[in-house]
């Protein structure tokens, strides 16, 4: 999906997930995890650039992926994501 070394741009209308997508690509290249349980992804440095929301957002939401993504399934998280 984002080739190594690549740069990628994340862009849609307000709430429409884009921060939850980010956060849960980056999840998946930072600890080496497939992405949605079938993308394979190899462990490395991300680094993201957010715009839209603050860094407190984007802690609280990593926050919550972190307790949540381990013990979820992905139409769970998917849900889970939807409805906060």
């Amino acid at each position: 999906l984002i080739p190594q070394g690549g740069l990628t741009v994340l862009s849609g209308q307000p709430s429409s997930g884009k921060t939850w997508l980010e956060l849960l690509i980056a999840f998946a290249v930072a600890t080496g995890t497939p992405l949605f349980n079938e993308y394979k992804t190899e462990k490395g440095a991300v680094l993201i650039v957010e715009e839209e929301n603050g860094i407190g957002v984007l802690k609280k939401r990593m926050n919550l992926l972190r307790k949540e993504i381990t013990s979820m399934q992905i139409t769970q998280l998917i849900s889970f994501i939807k409805h906060t």
